[in-house]
This record gives C-alpha cells, sequence and structure tokens, in this order.
C-alpha cells in the first residue's frame, strides 16, 4: 500500500492506496478538544445518534435500509474529543453510499419523535454501563489521572445522564451548525479510482460547509506525580472484580525514550496476546485471572498519556492476584527484560505491523487515529524502525525512569464492598 498525506481547503487528507481492492474506507473527523471546558457531552451524544435517525427523504429505517441494500456501514463516534464519521462499503456501491453520506451531514431531520426515543434509549444505555464494571473500572481510572481539561478525561455516568436529560433539540441544531464548519481530518482508503471518487466529494462538502476558524486547541500537558490511591466502584450484581490500574507517563510519541518504553510495556502485558510476563504468571502459573494486558494509551505527537493494566480477578482472589501484578511490575522496574525477551517481542511486533499493513481496514484504522494525534504514516514507521533496534540497556533504563509504583493507581468496579477494607490496607503496602 502506498499512503500520502496532502491539505486542501479547510482540511487534511491521507489516502492509502491499495490497487485492485474492492473496499472503500473513509474517515472523517473534527476536532472539538478546545470545547472541552463547556463540552455539551449529553447532547453531542444525542447528536450522533440523531444522523442516523433521518436525513432528506430517508425516515430512519429508510435510511438504515438504505445502506443495508448496499452493504455499507456509517457510524458517527465522539471519543477522545473527535467527531468521527465513518464510512465502509464496496467500491460497486461508493457513490451510492456517499449520496447517503452527503444527504446525513446536509439534511438530518432532527424529529421531535427520534429525538425523545434517543434520549430514552441513550439513558437506559447509561443504567446499564453502570452494570459494566470493565467500563467503570477504566473511566475511573482516567477520571483519577486526567485533569478535565485533557483529552483522555472522560465524562462521568452521572454527568452525561443529567446532560441528556437536560438536552434539547435545540442544543442538537446548534452543534450541527457548529461543528462542520471546522476544520476536517480525512483518512480514506482504497483503490486510486475510489479515492478520487471519495476526495471530489470532499472537495464538494467543503463549498457546503466551508472553513470558518476556530481557537486551536492546547498542547502537552505535564502531568502531575499523583498520590498512590484505590478507587472502588461496587457492583454487586456483577461476579468479579474489574481493574484498571495504571500511572501517568511524561512522554509523547515523539520523545526519544517512548520506544524503549513502549517495547518494555510489552514485554510486561503484551494487548491481546499471551506472550507477555503478566499473563505467563497471573494467569497461566498461578490462575488467577483469564486475562491480564497492558499498554501505553493516549500518546500521541505532543500528548503524554498514562499506563494501563486490565485485568479481572474473583473477589477472593483479587488480593492475591493484585499481589502478583505488582509483583511482575517491580521486577521488571528492577531488573529490566531479558536478551530473550528483546529478541523475542522484535519480532512479535514487526511481525503485528506488518499483518496490520497488510490489511486496508485494519492499517487505515491504525493511521487514522494516529493521525488524530499528530502521528502521520512516515513517522509511524520511523517509530517502528526505533522499535526494531533498540538494547536491552535502552529498554530497561526507561522502564526504571518511567514507571513508578508509588505513582500507580488502581481502580477497582465489582462486588468490592466485602473485600475493600483488605484493598485499602494492600494499596497503602505498595512500594
Amino acid at each position: 500500500m502506498h499512503t500520502t498525506t496532502k491539505t486542501g481547503n479547510g482540511y487534511t487528507v491521507t489516502t492509502l492506496t491499495k490497487p485492485g481492492t474492492p473496499l472503500v474506507k473513509f474517515y472523517l473527523s473534527i476536532d472539538l478538544h478546545d470545547w472541552r471546558d463547556n463540552m455539551p457531552y449529553g447532547a453531542l451524544d444525542l447528536y450522533t445518534d440523531l444522523l442516523l435517525r433521518g436525513a432528506g427523504p430517508y425516515s430512519k429505517s429508510a435510511f438504515s435500509n438504505e445502506l443495508a441494500t448496499i452493504g455499507a456501514t456509517l457510524e458517527v463516534d465522539t471519543s477522545m474529543h473527535f467527531l468521527t464519521f465513518e464510512l465502509s462499503v464496496t467500491k460497486t456501491h461508493l457513490k451510492r453510499a456517499l449520496a447517503l453520506f452527503e444527504t446525513m451531514i446536509t439534511a438530518p431531520l432532527f424529529k421531535p419523535a427520534e429525538f425523545a426515543q434517543a434520549k430514552q434509549i441513550m439513558l437506559e444505555h447509561i443504567r446499564s454501563a453502570r452494570e459494566n464494571s470493565k467500563q467503570y473500572a477504566e473511566v475511573n481510572l482516567n477520571l483519577a489521572l486526567y485533569d478535565r481539561t485533557e483529552r483522555w478525561c472522560p465524562v462521568s455516568h452521572d454527568q452525561l445522564a443529567a446532560e441528556v436529560t437536560a438536552a434539547t433539540i435545540k442544543d442538537v441544531k446548534t452543534i450541527h451548525k457548529a461543528v462542520l464548519p471546522r476544520a476536517w481530518q480525512i483518512t480514506v482508503g482504497g483503490d486510486s479510482g475510489a479515492i478520487k471518487t471519495v476526495l471530489s466529494c470532499v472537495a464538494a462538502w467543503r463549498i457546503v460547509w466551508p472553513l470558518r476558524l476556530v481557537p486551536a486547541p492546547t498542547g502537552t500537558v505535564t502531568p502531575p506525580k499523583l498520590k498512590q490511591r484505590l478507587i472502588t466502584a461496587a457492583i454487586p450484581s456483577r461476579q468479579n472484580i474489574d481493574l484498571a490500574i495504571g500511572q501517568r507517563i511524561s512522554l509523547s510519541k515523539l520523545d526519544p525514550e517512548y520506544p524503549a518504553l513502549a517495547f518494555g510495556i510489552a514485554v510486561l502485558g503484551n494487548w491481546g496476546g499471551f506472550a507477555g510476563r503478566l499473563m505467563s504468571t497471573v494467569r497461566e502459573k498461578e490462575g488467577l485471572t483469564y486475562g491480564i494486558y497492558c499498554r501505553l494509551e493516549g500518546t500521541g505527537a505532543t500528548q503524554s498519556g498514562h499506563l494501563r493494566v486490565m485485568t479481572f480477578f474473583s473477589p477472593q482472589d483479587t488480593e492475591k492476584g493484585l499481589t502478583s501484578t505488582f509483583r511482575e511490575i517491580k521486577s521488571i522496574i528492577g531488573s529490566g527484560i531479558t536478551e530473550a525477551e528483546l529478541t523475542r517481542f522484535r519480532d512479535i511486533i514487526a511481525t503485528a505491523h506488518i499483518l496490520t499493513k497488510d490489511s486496508l481496514l485494519s492499517y487505515i484504522d491504525t493511521i487514522h487515529v494516529n493521525g488524530l494525534l499528530g502521528i502521520n504514516p512516515d513517522m509511524l514507521e520511523t517509530l517502528i524502525a526505533r522499535i526494531s533496534a533498540l538494547t536491552r540497556e535502552e529498554v530497561n533504563a526507561a522502564l526504571k525512569k518511567h514507571l513508578d509504583i508509588k505513582s500507580m493507581v488502581v481502580s477497582a468496579a465489582g462486588p468490592t464492598a466485602k473485600v475493600e477494607p483488605r484493598l485499602r490496607a494492600f494499596v497503602k503496602t505498595i512500594s
């Protein structure tokens, strides 16, 4: 695949050209981070829902049926303070899919009945989310690690419910008028003909929605040193206790030490795989959980991020599981990785990158998400090259310098009531 990046009239485009592919994927994202001091979370989430509930001559069901008939998927998301549209379709039906997309953004219906139903469903989803212990643990971790002005600071369930309840159709219409004239960040993948078709439409849409200058978002925020803490959310209906363990990391992806730290974190808890130390010990040797992984999150060209360890334990094994988890973290900080691990994970990381690049859909996802945070395809390739050339000494130095047990936060959600006193006592002993 061949990648290029260029700017247009109020938008930046990254293209991934794969000759002969029948698939086309298109992202359009709009940065809303400078709304962070007064972010209308509830109305914004309702807006993304209502966009798919009818536009132009199409009712909600007719619009969905049109997409289904041509095998297209269209999603709207607001993660990381970006409004993101995602369209996937085959080249055969690309023009029809783009016409539907254009109808959605230029003539949304915003019907009162659909608004009322969307609000009711969203409030029910929020109520259900209160029972999602895995999500609760992660949200509470990020709330502890990030200031509300930072991109990765989430909104609490209580705040979101209150804002959804208070939102009006007028709020939704105001958002629609405000967001589309902002700068667009676009990624499109397919063959050269499909890409040309998409970019022709983008240029036409930019005329309909001309760029309006807006304040620039802030850059790097230096994270404060946090005191170690335990955060719990009691969800008695759950069988296990989900945990999110983490700390702030004062590095961006362009920092010289970032590749070494990311490599060491992969050795510790290879995300989604069985090769990491945590999986081989806490799961395979000790049988305390079915899954335990870790990775760096939230980092970009200028943004610092955080380490997150994700796992779950039964209530009776939670203290034992945390003991094992922190034992492995302290071990890798103190002794570092081995030469064997250096060789093994060079191959694991390189292979994973090759497999990602071999898939148009996987690679365009990677390119777009990194692009939103200021990392273009060339930077990404440079980062992979730097990782492949790392020495054991560089990795171990980064782990020792940037991981700090005393700064780690433990967020637990599930049936925590009976074990919370022991967990609080345990957290005080971590050093």
